[in-house]
């Protein structure tokens, strides 16, 4: 039998148990701070976009981004990328990613941006 234990800041746990040849899988969930309300009571509900819909998807030349680009297609019109091109792994590999991706969806729904997000002035002039 393997126990996992998760905990979030709130003080919540979720514990749950699984038995090694039964399927079955038991939770229990119990607040060590009563006076703590759902942690998404003051969160206000926003409606889901009706429309066009572009997205950012920042490090889109790595596999992962790539990958969620794909899928992102599916479900919206345009994905903007912002990769800052580092050499975290084969810069070869990323420009073959971005150039799929460019083959895939054309100029026209797809737009790369080679910078730092995190360069206020980049994002600025870029995006």
């Amino acid at each position: 039998m393997s126990e996992f234990s998760f905990s979030k800041s709130n003080s919540r746990h979720v514990d749950e148990i699984v038995d090694g040849d039964d399927t079955s899988v038991t939770s229990g969930v119990s607040d060590e701070s009563p006076e703590s309300s759902n942690v998404y009571d003051d969160v206000e509900i926003v409606e889901p976009v009706q429309g066009y819909k572009k997205v950012l998807v920042t490090g889109g030349a790595g596999f992962i981004g790539r990958n969620v680009t794909d899928k992102l297609f599916e479900c919206v019109d345009d994905v903007v990328i912002v990769d800052e091109m580092n050499d975290y792994y084969d810069m070869q590999i990323k420009e073959a990613n971005l150039k799929v991706l460019k083959l895939k969806y054309g100029p026209f729904r797809l737009s790369i941006y080679r910078g730092d997000i995190c360069d206020e002035d980049f994002m600025i002039l870029s995006v």
